[in-house]
This record gives structure tokens, C-alpha cells and sequence, in this order.
């Protein structure tokens, strides 16, 4: 009798104490769950990084050309040869005809037919003339150098491959014998190297090379 008094006791208290760990362990379990929950509501969510506009660096580019395409040519930037060429006969699309634009042609500025060399030489940019400008200005005249004797001349030059002409006398009428460059002799049948190079002194008899 006692001992099933003991056995009911001894399983009294294994539930009771069953009951009290299954009773901790459900408010521990809750007391975690609310603490993420308020952990989950309380977390502060990161606004979107916006990234700053990027503005590009303005690009200056040329003004082209509506007829050929090409960047127009920029008359304030041309070298004085251009602008002071003898050759050279406008400033500005303004100075040609009706039909005709001022075009760079590399060496001087002249009026030519808007249709013509559309894909080779650019019109200048500026539709009238600039105040001010070194176009059309008459160029300084540069001194002509002095003939040299003929007996000065090297005697290579007279027998290089590329030398035509031994004195005045062997070119066309008016036409000098230069020496170029120091290198060869040529008949300069254009007069376009009167500023640049020496034309043989006139002799009777050229001297053989």
C-alpha cells in the first residue's frame, strides 16, 4: 500500500515538474519571439543610395561645313601665308559672288563655286570679315636674295640628277636658274621661289660641271 502511495507521489511530481520546465521553456520560446519581432521592427532599413548626376564637360565642337560636311575653316587661326598670300581673294563668305564661298584651298583663301570641292577644302566659318584681321593685308615684301657666281657653286650641284639648267640663259625667257636648297639647280619657270633661293649669276659660258 505504501509503496503505490510512493509510486503515485514520485509520478505527481515528475508531471508537475514536466508542466513547470514545459511552462519556462513556452515563455522563454515567446519572450524570444517577441524580442525579434520588436529586433525585426525596429530595424532601420537603409534608404536607396541615389548616385549624383553626372554632368559631362561641354565638347566645343567645330561649325561644319552644311554643303561638304567638313569642320568650316577658322580664318583667326590660319597662318599669315594664307592671309597674306597674293593669291588670296576673300576674307569671308560675304566678299564672293552669289553661288560662290571663300574656301581654304591650304595655301590661300579664294571664291569658289559652293557645289565644287565640297569633300577637299572647307569654306572659312565667318559670313563676314573680322575688323581687325591680318586678311588681305599686303604682305611685308621679303628681300630677294642675291645672285650667287656660278664658279661658287659646288660642282655636285651642277652635276646632281635632278639639275636642269647650268645658267638663265638655259631657261625660258625671264625665267631664273636657281639653285635649291643648295642641292640642285632648277629653271623656277612659276617665280615662286624668288623669295627663297638664289638664282645663278648671268654669265656667258656656263662653267661644265
Amino acid at each position: 500500500m505504501n509503496n503505490n502511495n510512493n509510486m503515485k507521489i514520485i509520478i505527481m511530481r515528475l508531471v508537475v515538474s514536466f508542466m513547470i520546465i514545459s511552462t519556462a521553456f513556452s515563455r522563454r520560446t515567446l519572450r524570444t519571439g517577441t524580442l525579434l519581432r520588436a529586433m525585426e521592427e525596429e530595424q532601420v532599413i537603409p534608404a536607396p543610395v541615389t548616385a549624383a548626376p553626372v554632368t559631362a564637360a561641354p565638347v566645343t565642337v567645330a561649325p561644319v561645313d552644311a554643303a561638304s560636311g567638313l569642320p568650316c575653316s577658322d580664318i583667326t587661326t590660319l597662318e599669315g601665308e594664307i592671309l597674306e598670300h597674293p593669291l588670296t581673294k576673300c576674307c569671308s563668305n560675304s566678299d564672293c559672288e552669289a553661288g560662290k564661298r571663300c574656301k581654304n584651298l591650304n595655301y590661300y583663301l579664294k571664291c569658289i563655286e559652293a557645289p565644287y570641292f565640297t569633300s577637299y577644302y572647307p569654306e572659312v566659318c565667318n559670313e563676314e570679315p573680322i575688323p581687325g584681321g591680318r586678311c588681305g593685308a599686303p604682305a611685308v615684301p621679303k628681300r630677294q636674295p642675291d645672285c650667287i657666281p656660278e664658279e661658287d657653286i659646288d660642282r655636285d650641284v651642277f652635276g646632281h640628277g635632278m639639275s636642269s639648267c647650268l645658267l638663265n640663259a638655259q631657261c625660258d625667257r625671264g625665267v631664273k636658274c636657281r639653285v635649291i636648297a643648295g642641292i640642285f639647280t632648277a629653271c623656277d619657270n612659276l617665280n615662286y621661289f624668288n623669295e627663297t633661293y638664289p638664282e645663278i649669276c648671268d654669265g656667258e659660258t656656263p662653267i661644265t660641271p
